[in-house]
């Protein structure tokens, strides 16, 4: 990622870029080092099913191996937007939230999903989806500041 073009650009506040990112490499050194496959963009969205249950799950071009609270952190990240993660998400925390460092996961998590996104819009000129991003990037910052 070329952030230093992001940030020539004048869009994107250098000052919020740069405490996501310490944040971010913070809570990082706090994560497994757990190898498991993850959907990397799941959600209800790119399930298939039939009579009430599951038969598929679609659109694996965001796959990849490591921590797969990494696919529960997108319910939490969307969650102000889509009705639907909100409510995952719930379901998630009643489910899993006794997981050794659950919080601090999910914190790092969203974090590296806000950063990815604030730089592929910015990238790409998506000025209101980028404003939303900014906005949930400051929110996730008030959110590890509280701790």
């Amino acid at each position: 990622m070329d952030w230093a073009a992001i940030l020539a650009g004048g869009v994107v506040p250098a000052r919020l870029l740069h405490e996501a990112r310490d944040h971010f490499q913070h809570l990082v050194d706090g994560v497994p080092n757990e190898r498991t496959l993850f959907h990397g963009d799941f959600g209800a969205n790119n399930l298939l099913s039939r009579d009430n249950q599951v038969v598929g799950v679609l659109d694996w071009d965001r796959a990849g191996y490591g921590d797969w609270l990494l696919d529960v952190a997108g319910a939490y990240y969307w969650r102000p937007h889509l009705p639907c993660m909100a409510r995952a998400a719930e379901a998630y925390a009643s489910r899993w939230a006794y997981l050794p460092r659950y919080r601090v996961r999910l914190q790092c998590y969203q974090l590296r999903l806000t950063l990815e996104e604030i730089y592929a819009h910015a990238l790409a000129g998506q000025g209101p989806w980028l404003a939303w991003h900014l906005q949930r990037c400051q929110d996730l910052l008030t959110d590890v500041r509280l701790g």
